[in-house]
Formats: structure tokens, sequence, C-alpha cells
């Protein structure tokens, strides 16, 4: 229980109850540092939880139960019955509180990874980290993932999808789906995407070529290309200096509305097999960002004297 007392918990259970909604917000917030809640601490705060008329109240005591009772079932079996709330904060936080408890049973995977389906987005993202937190090394969260990802529920495939790529599970479904994810209107969708295309490590030509793409995208978010810029260099899909022309390109589109098939061009050019097409094309992106704000930038750059040493893969 840490440095509190016991005279001290008891008074914070009473304040629970009391008829000040900030005291009984105060009390949730005081009993969350206490490790392995007692029985007693555990039936006020859901009690606060599940019925507190003041919305703060019921958060506080939802978050409070997420450390005070990890591994406890009853916890568990609360959290669960609060991811069906009509309210989406309060299921959302629901989903947070209980990857925290990190009670590890069929029961509670199996409601988490049907509550993909959720229409909330912030709540499939609390379930996505509750998720992996109870979920690393549990064949029952990656078969259950895998199976979600033929869901027809795009929100439930794309997180099923987010959620296999950060645990690092190989597999061609899964990316599969972290390739649809990555062409999501989403930023943030798209961002971690990237992040687990990078995690799974498939640097195939597909996979590559896709993340080319978020980068040449001119509807793609900044965060989206440079987590698929960084993706691009860790999946060894160019030196740096050909991921830095890439953002370049990306700046020349946003900026200075060179035409995208022109700048695809170039980036094809890139990944050409010969050395001195790829220096031509790093010459021509030079040439298009003369003038513009991006030139001291590329001049930051090592010149590329050597084709031959600058672009072999």
């Amino acid at each position: 229980m840490g440095d509190i007392s016991q005279d001290k918990i008891n008074e914070l259970i009473k304040a629970l109850r009391s008829e000040n909604s900030e005291i009984r917000g105060y009390a949730a917030d005081a009993l969350l540092w206490i490790d392995d809640g007692p029985p007693e601490v555990i039936d006020g705060l859901l009690e606060a939880a599940l019925c507190d008329e003041d919305f703060s109240v019921r958060l506080s005591a939802i978050l409070a139960l997420g450390h005070t009772g990890k591994n406890n079932p009853q916890v568990a079996e609360g959290l669960l019955f609060m991811l069906g709330d009509k309210n989406d904060a309060i299921r959302q936080v629901s989903a947070f509180a209980l990857g925290n408890t990190r009670v590890n049973n069929p029961e509670v995977v199996k409601s988490l990874i049907g509550a993909l389906r959720d229409e909330n987005c912030f709540v499939r993202h609390s379930i996505s980290l509750a998720l992996r937190n109870i979920g690393k090394d549990n064949l029952q969260v990656t078969e259950g993932l895998l199976a979600m990802l033929g869901d027809e529920h795009d929100g439930a495939r794309l997180s099923a999808a987010l959620i296999l790529g950060h645990m690092g599970v190989r597999r061609s479904e899964v990316v599969k789906g972290l390739l649809e994810a990555l062409r999501h209107e989403d930023w943030f969708t798209g961002f971690s995407a990237a992040q687990g295309l990078k995690k799974v490590g498939d640097n195939s030509m597909e996979v590559i070529r896709s993340l080319q793409r978020a980068i040449c995208d001119n509807q793609s978010n900044d965060i989206v290309v440079f987590s698929a810029a960084q993706a691009l260099r860790d999946l060894g899909g160019g030196t740096p200096e050909v991921v830095e022309i890439l953002r370049i390109s990306v700046e020349l589109v946003k900026e200075m509305k060179v035409d995208r098939p022109m700048v695809e061009a170039v980036v094809d050019a890139l990944y050409d097999e010969e050395c001195l097409v790829k220096s031509s094309a790093a010459d021509e992106v030079g040439s298009l960002s003369n003038g513009s704000k991006i030139r001291p930038r590329m001049e930051k750059q090592p010149r590329i004297v050597n084709p031959g040493h600058r672009f072999r893969m």
C-alpha cells in the first residue's frame, strides 16, 4: 500500500461517498497510488466508477482501478462491463485501465478483440494499447487479431493490423493490413502503419514502393511522411541521401506545385538498377528545387560525386 496508512485509506474510502463531488474526485485520485488495493478499496472504486453521478469522478475511479487493481479479476470484470457504456470517454478510459491491470485471461482477451469494432477511433486506440500490454507473446491475442484482419468493420480490421505490426508479427496478411492502413486518410493510422511496417521488418518491393508512394503523396500528413521515410531507411529502401531526396520531392509537390507525375518519375529513377540513372535523378531533383527554400537543405547533403558509391543498395 506504499506509505498510505490504513487509517488514511479508511478516510479516503469514506470520502468516496461524500456529498461533495470534488471531494469524491480527490479521494479517487488519491486511491490510485495504492498498490494492490485491498477489497474495501476495490469495492469503493468500482461503486464510484459504475454509479457516481459525476462524470469526472467516474473517470478518476476507473483510472485508479487500472493501477490499484493490477492482476485483479474482479477489477477486470468491472472494466469489461464499462466497455459497453454509452459514453465514449468512459469506454476509452476503461480500455486504457484494463490494459494497465495486465489481467490476462481468455474472457478479457476475447472481449477486447470484439470491442475493436467500436465506432469511436479513440476507444479503438485505447483497446489497441490494452491488447498490446496484455497480449505480448499471447497466442490467443495473436490468433484473435489475425482473424480480425478479415472483419468487415474497417476500424477493427485496421486496428488489428496496427497491433500485430507493433507486436512484430511477420505474416503476409499482417503486412497487407498495414499497407491498407498506410493509405488511410487519418494521419495517425498512416503514422502507426509505417511504424508497424518498420517493426515487422518486411523489406519486399511491395512494401518499399508503398512507403515511397506515402512519402510522395501530396495528400500525406508531414508526420506520415517522416514516419514513412524512417521506415524506408531502416528497411534498407534507400541510403540517407535517397531518403532525403524523397523528402525534398514532397516539399517540391507541396510548396512549388510541381506536377506529382514528374516527381514520381524521378522517384522511380532513384530505384533504377543503373547507378548513373540514380545520379541523374538526384541531379534532376536538385534542379527542380533551384530557387526554392529547399535549396539550402539540399546543399547541406553530401555531393553525389561517385554515384556507384553513393547509391549502391
